[in-house]
């Protein structure tokens, strides 16, 4: 789902990497076997860069559980090393 009223230019690396941190965190399983699908199918390496800045944006948005606060922050670690 787009939300074009916030939609803009940016960092094709970031996008990959919000997509990456959104669908392997909320709790839904269906967005988690879709984003095993997508990282097969884009620069996985730029969304892996993005992927601290990614996940600052996700855990600033005051909707998100503490449980997919803990699931990002776990994404974070085991891809990068940062916590």
């Amino acid at each position: 789902m787009i939300d074009w009223t916030n939609a803009q230019a940016g960092d094709p690396g970031l996008d990959l990497a919000l997509t990456w941190v959104i669908g392997a965190t909320v709790d839904n399983l269906g967005a988690r076997a879709f984003t095993r699908l997508f990282l097969r199918h884009v620069d996985r390496e730029a969304a892996r860069c993005a992927l601290p800045a990614a996940a600052a944006y996700r855990l600033a948005d005051p909707n998100v559980t503490d449980g997919e606060r803990a699931r990002v922050t776990r994404l974070l670690t085991a891809q990068t090393g940062l916590a």
